[in-house]
């Protein structure tokens, strides 16, 4: 028969038995193991389990201790290099940021200096074109047609009536070296007087640079009433005058260039005015107004 076991014993076997997988003995034939525990003392047993706690603490190895330490920094390690990416992140986006800015402050100066050579550039060909303006020349006039009869005026009253027909020969120079341009004209007027006895229009034209053109403009007045102005006139029964007659050829010339497509497009406006005499004995010749005419 085997010896009873002390407390210490029994406390030792429990905690053997607690803390180590149970193991099943070879069984063997006739032959089992027997344990006998006794309990202890309720104050034995709540001091012990004291006692045990505070030996189960002070026998957990430093390297525990370390790895618990080492285990809460590294759940704390994601959060910490969240934060550093974030960093990281933040001056990425201030460098791309001066990036961004850097080509806007390029792109504005581009823009702004493109324009300023542009309107350089724009000024100095307007001034260049400023002083080409076009040339224009009265050769002559000749008078086909020029009677007076009486009449009837729109309103029934009657007065003497002027029909006239008359050719403007003059020739048009583009002195432009690098620019053409477009003209066009106010109707050509005849003066007697202050009353238009006839008038004929130019036809609007394209004059490219360094050349000439030759102009031929028809001018006719039928049956234009005189009222008043006849009697200053001197004609015959056929109604044909028998003095010279002063009269004024009028008219207005407008040049628009084309210099850089149309975004300089210097005009040049030239009003010319000629005395021109009618003589009887010179119809259907050509009267030259080489030195009769103004330009201005």
């Amino acid at each position: 028969m085997r010896h009873a076991k002390t407390d210490s014993n029994a406390t030792t076997l429990t905690e053997f038995s607690q803390s180590t997988p149970s193991r099943s003995p070879p069984h063997r034939s006739g032959d089992r193991a027997i344990y006998y525990v006794q309990s202890p003392p309720r104050d034995s047993v709540s001091s012990h389990n004291s006692q045990k706690t505070i030996n189960f603490v002070d026998s957990t190895p430093a390297i525990t201790r370390h790895h618990a330490q080492h285990q809460y920094h590294h759940r704390l390690h994601p959060f910490d290099v969240f934060e550093e990416d974030g960093l990281l992140t933040g001056e990425d986006d201030e460098h791309q940021n001066q990036g961004i800015s850097r080509r806007w402050c390029f792109f504005i100066w581009f823009v702004v200096g493109f324009f300023a050579l542009f309107s350089f550039i724009s000024l100095v060909l307007w001034g260049v074109s400023r002083n080409q303006p076009p040339a224009i020349a009265i050769k002559s006039i000749k008078f086909d047609e020029f009677d007076i009869q009486a009449g009837l005026d729109t309103t029934g009253v009657p007065t003497a009536m002027a029909t006239l027909n008359a050719t403007v020969k003059l020739t048009y120079t583009n002195t432009g070296t690098f620019f053409g341009v477009h003209v066009t004209s106010t109707p050509l007027q005849l003066f007697f007087e202050m009353l238009v006895l006839a008038s004929g229009s130019m036809n609007e034209f394209y004059e490219k640079s360094k050349s000439q053109r030759q102009i031929q403009v028809q001018l006719t007045g039928d049956k234009v009433p005189l009222y008043g102005v006849a009697s200053r006139i001197s004609y015959n029964n056929m109604g044909a005058p028998t003095s010279p007659v002063n009269m004024t050829l009028s008219f207005r010339v407008r040049s628009r260039g084309y210099v850089l497509g149309k975004m300089v497009k210097p005009k040049f406006y030239k009003t010319i005015k000629c005395h021109v005499i009618m003589n009887s004995t010179k119809m259907n010749v050509a009267m030259s107004l080489k030195k009769n005419c103004t330009y201005t």
